[in-house]
C-alpha cells in the first residue's frame, strides 16, 4: 500500500507542476477566472431550474429516491463521457507510462495509483453538477442533516462506478490489442465502441420508462403506467437507487429505517468494492502487458519488391489526415464519436417516448394539433440536434491544426501549397460530418415518414457543416496549440477549440426556435416549410461561401507566421 501512496504523490506532483514555458499575465488570467465563473453560474441556475421543474412532477409522483436516482445517473454519465478517454490516455499513451513500467512494482499499483488520478479531476466536474442539484433536490423535500452528509459522501464514491465498469472491459480489450499489429487504430475503435455501448445502455434504460406507456387514455392508468416505468429503469441502476434510498433514510424490504440503511450501504459500498477488486484482479495480469505493446514500433519488413507509384496529392494528403487521426486514439475518440453519438441521440428522441405521431404524411396542407407533439415541431427539434451534434462536435475541424503538434514544421517544408493541404483536412471533416448527420437524418425518416424534408435537410446539413469547418479551421489556423506533448492536451485541454463549438450550439438553438415559432404562426404548413427552408438555406450558402473565401485568403498569411 505504501508503493501506492508513492507513485499517487509522484503522479499529483508531476500533474500540479507548473508549465514555465506558458507565461500568463495575471490580468489575463483573473479573466479566466472570472469567465469560466459566470459560466458555471449560468449552468448552477440551470441545473437548479431543471431540478425544480423536474422534481415537484417526481414529487408529485411519489419517486423521490428515483429522482435522486436520476441526478447520479446524469452526474455518472458525464464522467464516463469525459473520463473514460482520458482514462485510458492516461493508462496506455502517457509519457510517464514507460518509467512506472520498468520500476518493481505490481501492475495493479500502478493502475489504482493512474486510476486515482483520473478520478480526482473528474470528481470536480461530477461535483459541478451534484452540488446544486442536490441541494436544490433536499430543499424540495425538506431533508435533514442527513441527506447532506450521505449525499456528501455518496457525491465521493457514486461517479466512480462508471470509471471502474469502464475499466474492467477496457483493460482486458486493450489487452486483446496488444496482438495486433495495428494497436493504434484498434485501440481507436475499442475507443468509440465502448461509448456506443455505454451510450446504448443509456438508451435501453430510457427505452425501460416507455415500455410501460400502452397508450391509454385514462389519466390514472397514465400515471400508473408512468410510475412503473421509472421505477423499472431506476432498478437497472440499482447500486444508485440503493444510494438515493440511504440519503432518504427509506425503509426497504418490509425492515426498519436503521437496518435498511446498514443494507442500502452495504449494496452501494460494496458494488464499489466489487467493481474495484475485479478491475484490480484484470490489471494484475493483463494491463502490464496492454501498456508495454501501445510503447512498440512495428517495422514492416522489406522484401525488394515494393514499388512506389506516383498518384494525386490530394488524394495523398487525404490518406495521411485519415491515418494520423484513426492511429491516435485520444484524436479518434474525441473526432469520431459524433458519428455514434448524434445518431443514438436522434433515435433516442425519436423512438424513446414515441413522440412522433403518424409522421409528415399524416397533414400535408395544415399543420394540425399544434403543441409540443406536433410532428413538424419534432422533426426541427431533432434536426437541430442533428446540428448541434453530427457538426458542432466533429473537434476534427477545430484541432485541424493543432493536431499537427511538433510535427507541424512538415506541413511548412512540404512542396504542396497550403490550400491544398488545408482542402485535405476539409475533406475528411466534412466526412465525418456529412456521415453523422446522414445516418440521423435516415433514422429520423424512418421514424416520421418524411422523405421531403430528408432530402433537403441533408442538403442543407452539407451547405451549413461545410461554413462551420471552414470557418473552424480558420480558427484554429489563427492560433493553433501546437505545444502539446499528450493529445490528450490538443483536444481536452485545449480552451481555444471550445469557441466554433459553442457558437454552433447557439446557432443550432436558433435553428430549433425559430422553425418552431413560424409552425405555430403560419397557419398553411407548405407556406410555413418554404418560409423555413428559404431562410435557413440563405443563412448556409452565406456561412459557406464566406468562410470558404476568408480561409483561401488568409491560408498563406497565417501559415507562414506559424512556428514552434
Amino acid at each position: 500500500m505504501s508503493n501506492y501512496f508513492t507513485v499517487l504523490k509522484l503522479l499529483i506532483k508531476n500533474m500540479l507542476l507548473p508549465d514555465k514555458s506558458k507565461e500568463v499575465k495575471r490580468g489575463k488570467r483573473i479573466g479566466v477566472f472570472v469567465l469560466l465563473g459566470v459560466s458555471y453560474l449560468f449552468l448552477a441556475a440551470f441545473l437548479v431550474l431543471v431540478v425544480l421543474l423536474l422534481g415537484s412532477s417526481f414529487l408529485q409522483l411519489g419517486l423521490v429516491n428515483e429522482f435522486i436516482t436520476v441526478i447520479w445517473a446524469m452526474a455518472s454519465l458525464v464522467v464516463l463521457f469525459f473520463g473514460i478517454v482520458g482514462l485510458l490516455n492516461y493508462l496506455y499513451f502517457s509519457r510517464d507510462t514507460e518509467f512506472f513500467l520498468s520500476l518493481p512494482l505490481k501492475p495493479s499499483t500502478i493502475y489504482l495509483a493512474k486510476f486515482t488520478v483520473v478520478y480526482i479531476t473528474e470528481l470536480a466536474v461530477a461535483a459541478l453538477m451534484l452540488v446544486p442539484a442536490l441541494i436544490t433536490t433536499g430543499v424540495i423535500i425538506n431533508a435533514n442533516a442527513f441527506f447532506y452528509i450521505a449525499g456528501l459522501i455518496g457525491m465521493i464514491f457514486a461517479p466512480s462506478l462508471p470509471l471502474m465498469l469502464a475499466s474492467v472491459i477496457a483493460v482486458p480489450l486493450m489487452y486483446i490489442v496488444s496482438f495486433f499489429k495495428n494497436k493504434g487504430a484498434l485501440s481507436s475503435i475499442v475507443l468509440i465502441l465502448l461509448f456506443a455501448l455505454f451510450f446504448t445502455a443509456y438508451f435501453l434504460t430510457v427505452s425501460k420508462m416507455n415500455s410501460f406507456i400502452d397508450g391509454s387514455q385514462d389519466p390514472d392508468i397514465i400515471v400508473q403506467n408512468v410510475q412503473k416505468g421509472i421505477r423499472a429503469a431506476a432498478r437497472i441502476l440499482y447500486p444508485l437507487l440503493a444510494l438515493a434510498q440511504l440519503t432518504t433514510l427509506t425503509p426497504v424490504f418490509g425492515l426498519s429505517v436503521g437496518v435498511s440503511a446498514l443494507v442500502n450501504s452495504a449494496i452501494f459500498f460494496g458494488s464499489v468494492a466489487a467493481l474495484l477488486a475485479v478491475s484490480v484482479l484484470i490489471t494484475n495480469f493483463v494491463y502490464k502487458r496492454g501498456a508495454a505493446s501501445q510503447m512498440e514500433n512495428v517495422k514492416k519488413k522489406s522484401t525488394g519488391k515494393e514499388r512506389f507509384v506516383s498518384g494525386s496529392v490530394l488524394k495523398s494528403l487525404v490518406k495521411k489526415e485519415w491515418r494520423e487521426l484513426i492511429r491516435t486514439p485520444s484524436f479518434a475518440y474525441q473526432c469520431l464519436s459524433c458519428v455514434v453519438m448524434t445518431p443514438l441521440l436522434v433515435a433516442i428522441f425519436s423512438f424513446g417516448g414515441g413522440i412522433f405521431g403518424g409522421g409528415a404524411d399524416a397533414d400535408t396542407t395544415t399543420l394540425v394539433a399544434v403543441g409540443p407533439a406536433s410532428t413538424a415541431i419534432m422533426w426541427f427539434l431533432s434536426f437541430g440536434f442533428t446540428l448541434m451534434f453530427g457538426v458542432g462536435f466533429n473537434v476534427a475541424s477545430s484541432t485541424a491544426i493543432t493536431r499537427e503538434g511538433q510535427n507541424f514544421y512538415f506541413s511548412k517544408q512540404m512542396p504542396v501549397p497550403y490550400r491544398t493541404q488545408l482542402l485535405a483536412k476539409k475533406i475528411v471533416c466534412m466526412l465525418i460530418s456529412v456521415i453523422s448527420c446522414a445516418v440521423a437524418l435516415i433514422i429520423l425518416t424512418i421514424a416520421t415518414k418524411d422523405i421531403i424534408n430528408l432530402f433537403i435537410g441533408f442538403i442543407f446539413c452539407i451547405l451549413y457543416a461545410y461554413g462551420f469547418i471552414c470557418f473552424s479551421v480558420f480558427f484554429d489556423l489563427r492560433k493553433p496549440k501546437l505545444d502539446w506533448s499528450v493529445p490528450n492536451e490538443a483536444v481536452k485541454q485545449n480552451f481555444h477549440m471550445m469557441v466554433p463549438y459553442l457558437l454552433n450550439l447557439i446557432v443550432s438553438v436558433i435553428f430549433i426556435l425559430a422553425p418552431i415559432i413560424t409552425l405555430l404562426f403560419v397557419e398553411s404548413y407548405a407556406a410555413a416549410l418554404a418560409i423555413i427552408w428559404s431562410v435557413m438555406f440563405a443563412v448556409g450558402i452565406a456561412v459557406a461561401v464566406i468562410f470558404h473565401f476568408v480561409l483561401i485568403k488568409y491560408a498563406d498569411k497565417f501559415y507562414d507566421r506559424l512556428s514552434i
